[in-house]
């Protein structure tokens, strides 16, 4: 039976998009296996065969420096696994994994895995640059969550992988009409709530403004509810880490998605947020800073609210004027278009896996 590995050095609530290969792996009942930062002890989405945990217990708020050299350990955890499991293919999850072992797939499994590049990671220091070429020019392929990262990667055999969740967007529920003048816009912050600064920001702006109700879902959130204890905020609603399974039930209550990380940065202004193709498949608008790729992305479709810099003066006047002028019709029309061209990504990426997986095949 053909075997794969995802390793990825992160815990399983940052792998959701993961899901792409899972999925593949499940219908093509190919076995594998997930190695992964047992971070949160959270139940795995995933139908793994075996999974092998490497425990950072007492590091999560460790500086950086001491963080990396536990995590550099993580290295012998790898080899080892991968010595005695023999797979056929590794998927290399996050530009963080790729850096921590681009020596060990390259050596162990040349040309039997791929590395996925999900965000900007600090590409122009020369270290992380040279790890990332070893990584990436002895895979077989790679991706990038952003077509703007491939001028800051190194060369090699790339696929755009557009973050559509399959598990997530089956259960999207597109709205067909607006919140009534009467109701409130629900402003949905959902995963990880960091950036903390711009959502102080705009709960300053909307706090106690009926016409919104801001919500903040995911790990992080305590920090709002410290933020707004003794300031009689009503209008702030707050639900701590929940399980990935759980996430289409608070995006299909949602009115507006929250993506407001920053800008005028090479991280941020290069990404293609998660939360933009969840916003895509609701047809619903989505905050995001003006000058990042996220942007120009929402604005094709008609569904970016553009914050020009921190310009939170009269914020709530202009988006409940903004959000009743949109035109639904409108947004699923473009939303749908933009959908069936990121729809072929995942095509393109399950015709690699075919190639791969046919000629271990035929070499077997």
């Amino acid at each position: 039976m053909k075997k794969a590995v995802i390793i990825g050095a992160v815990d399983l609530s940052r792998m959701s998009m993961v899901s792409l290969y899972t999925q593949y792996f499940d219908t093509h009942e190919i076995e594998y296996d997930i190695i992964y930062v047992d971070k949160y002890k959270d139940a795995s989405p995933f139908h793994a065969k075996n999974y092998y945990p490497y425990h950072v217990e007492g590091y999560e708020t460790a500086p950086f420096p001491k963080k990396l050299c536990h995590y550099w350990k993580m290295r012998g955890h790898v080899r080892r696994i991968l010595e005695e499991n023999h797979y056929d293919f590794a998927v290399v999850w996050g530009e963080f994994t790729s850096f921590l072992f681009a020596d060990v797939v390259a050596t162990q499994m040349p040309r039997r895995y791929c590395v996925n590049i999900r965000d900007y990671f600090y590409n122009h220091v020369p270290p992380v640059w040279h790890r990332l070429k070893i990584a990436i020019s002895h895979a077989r392929f790679f991706t990038v969550s952003s077509a703007a990262y491939l001028d800051h990667l190194p060369k090699g055999n790339a696929l755009v992988m557009h973050s559509l969740n399959p598990a997530v967007m089956r259960e999207l529920k597109p709205v067909s009409r607006l919140r009534g003048e009467d109701e409130p816009i629900r402003i949905l912050y959902i995963g990880l709530i960091s950036r903390l600064p711009y959502a102080f920001k705009m709960i300053d702006a909307l706090a106690g403004d009926k016409r919104f109700e801001m919500v903040f879902a995911g790990i992080g959130s305590e920090d709002i509810d410290r933020y707004i204890e003794g300031k009689n905020i009503s209008n702030v609603k707050t639900y701590g880490r929940f399980p990935m399974t759980d996430t289409a039930k608070y995006l299909n209550d949602a009115d507006v998605l929250y993506n407001l990380y920053g800008y005028n940065d090479r991280h941020f202004d290069t990404a293609l947020s998660i939360k933009l193709y969840y916003a895509i498949g609701l047809h619903i608008p989505i905050l995001v800073f003006d000058g990042t790729y996220t942007k120009e992305t929402a604005e094709r479709c008609g569904i970016a609210f553009v914050m020009h810099g921190e310009e939170y003066e009269n914020l709530g006047d202009r988006l409940y004027a903004w959000y009743h002028s949109l035109r639904p019709e409108e947004l699923a029309k473009k939303c749908d278009a933009f959908l069936v061209e990121a729809e072929a990504s995942r095509t393109a990426l399950f015709d690699a896996l075919d190639a791969v997986f046919e000629e271990n095949g035929a070499n077997q």
